[in-house]
């Protein structure tokens, strides 16, 4: 029986506005999941690292199938629109 199951994204750029973007989009999700039951979440910004790390915990795997899915969609959407920004400016 899987008690746990654990993923990692991270997230790198060497550029900390569009690193910031992310974190900032992401963030709302993991302080108010749907199911803190069943799935919760890590994001951290490590600015000197260049980096934004999310940990996704979930209790089974539908949830965590669910949770990942969600993280991803929200960070493509982000990284769409930050290139069709980069490129109009």
């Amino acid at each position: 029986m899987i008690k746990r199951i654990r993923s990692f994204v991270n997230i790198y750029s060497s550029n900390n506005r569009v690193l910031s973007s992310i974190y900032e989009s992401l963030l709302p999700e993991t302080l108010e999941p749907p199911n803190p039951q069943r799935t919760w979440t890590k994001i951290l910004f490590e600015k000197d690292a260049r980096t934004v790390a999310l940990e996704i915990n979930s209790r089974d795997l539908s949830s965590h199938r669910a949770a990942l899915n969600t993280y991803l969609y929200i960070l493509n959407s982000v990284v769409k629109t930050l290139e069709v920004f980069i490129r109009s400016s």
